[in-house]
């Protein structure tokens, strides 16, 4: 990385001190195969931009990513955080990289990236001159335990089996003789904190790291827990990945009622909260935000004002044949992953007992607009709406 001026640097140290802020991310191999990790090097960052309608900002933005490109309005969030530098460690996978994006403060943004294989990046990462890239394993823990030293914020937002996501995932790396002071869980979709273990079992991981976290800050442990919840990602509810949408009839497939609240964000605006709460130096403990919530039948009449048509509705079953159907796909079939594991997502998300709403975090945050059911599918085509989830990568 660049300083970006002693001048700049000693104005920065004057206005917001030293501490640091980190960000991580860490994907598997399949459809997420590679992972990298960036950190910049020793010392303060910051840079001071100037916003309309308002004096010069000298607050804390820091970056990681893809793109230089604000995407939301950075700088009202940005002054909540009294000071920090930002580290990306892991940033390859599509959300991650998104989150990445959130965050990036402006084009004099520089990086450092690692991952097991860089030469697989977007060339727009490999041949840019702010972007240093560096090849290693995963599960390095000298190696994560160094990038990590000297930061105030780890964010985890990797997704894998169980031996990753416990493995990896546990903050193990965040020491607390450190400067680290909170580590952003890689939690999200639903309010798994109303689940017992065992039920919507890929959140048994998340379950675990809470519970790992809570106990440790309550032993005086330094590192408190951030939890950012956000009910479905639009994205994937919407997708071919979960059958439930499907632009060739014109049609939606569902289980339940038509009643069940359908409770979701689109990546980006979980995106855009999360950064948020990064930025928020006092933000710790479980944060609920949502997009919007509205039932089946509500967003069928969306359909009908955004597309000028209203889908066909083929029930699938109640919720009660949902959850005798999953458990029997399972038990027979234990290797069809893919299959059960969308049953069970959409059972716990459609019964009610992971409802994120209907009180939320989001006016804590009210620089960042909530993207409703209506402005999602006004952004997309009908056929693009099956592809939305993909279309991140």
């Amino acid at each position: 990385m660049v300083p970006v001026g002693e001048e700049a640097l000693a104005e920065a140290k004057r206005v917001v001190g030293s501490s640091r802020l980190a960000w991580t991310s860490l994907m598997v191999e399949g459809d997420l195969a590679w992972r990298r990790r960036a950190e910049g090097e020793e010392g303060f960052r910051v840079t001071a931009r100037t916003v309309k309608g308002a004096e010069e900002d000298r607050g804390w933005e820091r970056r990681a990513s893809m793109t230089a490109e604000p995407c939301w309005p950075v700088a009202p969030v940005m002054r909540r955080m009294r000071g920090g530098m930002l580290t990306v460690w892991s940033i390859t996978g599509k959300f991650g990289r998104l989150i990445a994006s959130k965050l990036l403060a402006n084009p004099s943004t520089r990086v450092r990236g690692y991952g097991r294989n860089p030469s697989k990046l977007p060339s727009s990462l490999t041949t840019s001159a702010r972007v240093q890239l560096f090849q290693g394993e995963a599960f390095d823990t000298a190696a994560l335990k160094g990038f990590v030293t000297g930061c105030d914020v780890v964010i985890c937002a990797y997704l894998g089996d169980d031996n990753l996501m416990m493995k990896g995932k546990k903050p193990s790396s965040t020491p607390e003789s450190g400067t680290v002071t909170r580590y952003v869980a890689s939690d999200w979709s639903l309010d798994y904190t109303k689940l017992k273990l065992g039920e919507l079992f890929p959140k048994d991981p998340m379950i675990k790291i809470k519970a790992y976290l809570d106990e440790k800050a309550a032993g005086g442990g330094r590192v408190k827990g951030v939890h950012v919840l956000i009910g479905g990602f639009m994205d994937a509810i919407l997708s071919q990945f979960y059958g439930i949408w499907h632009p060739e009839t014109k049609s939606i497939r569902f289980w339940g009622e038509g009643t069940e609240v359908w409770e979701g964000t689109s990546y980006e605006n979980a995106a855009e909260f999360t950064a948020a709460v990064v930025a928020d130096r006092e933000a710790v403990g479980v944060k609920r935000f949502l997009g919007d919530r509205k039932t089946l039948n509500k967003i069928v009449e969306l359909f009908e004002k955004v597309y000028g048509f209203k889908p066909a509705l083929e029930r699938q079953g109640s919720l009660e044949e949902l959850k005798v159907l999953m458990h029997k796909t399972r038990a027979e079939n234990p290797a069809d992953f893919f299959t059960y594991m969308k049953m069970f997502y959409q059972y716990y998300w459609l019964n009610g007992q992971t409802l994120v709403g209907p009180e939320t975090d989001n006016d804590k945050y009210r620089e960042i607009k909530a993207e409703s059911w209506e402005d999602f599918l006004r952004k997309r085509s009908p056929e693009e709406l099956a592809q939305a989830m993909y279309a991140l990568a």
